[in-house]
């Protein structure tokens, strides 16, 4: 399981640059679902703790592309945020163990 929160990171960091030591944005959560789509969830601190979501594919050929249509935000209450993650998941498929 670390192992693939680690290539999520890896993913993640090579499309947006976000790494876990920031101080406006704090990283909660990496899931790697399928083999090349990777998904980061953060919070804002400064910004009364806004949720956002971050997308990111590796292609063939080694590089890693944001997927701005796929990435949020905001989210208005819990039941989108939830709603959400179900579309992810239908798309990219489960995060796998």
């Amino acid at each position: 399981m670390a192992t693939r929160a680690l290539s999520a990171e890896r993913i993640i960091r090579a499309a947006y640059g976000i790494t876990r030591p920031q101080t406006a944005r704090r990283v909660v959560r990496f899931e790697l679902l399928g083999g090349s789509v990777a998904l980061a969830v953060f919070r804002h601190d400064g910004d009364v703790g806004q949720t956002c979501v971050r997308v990111a594919r590796r292609l063939d050929d080694g590089r890693a592309v944001q997927m701005r249509k796929a990435s949020r935000n905001r989210f208005a209450n819990l039941h989108e945020f939830l709603a959400y993650f179900d579309e992810i998941y239908a798309r990219y498929g489960q995060p796998t163990r």
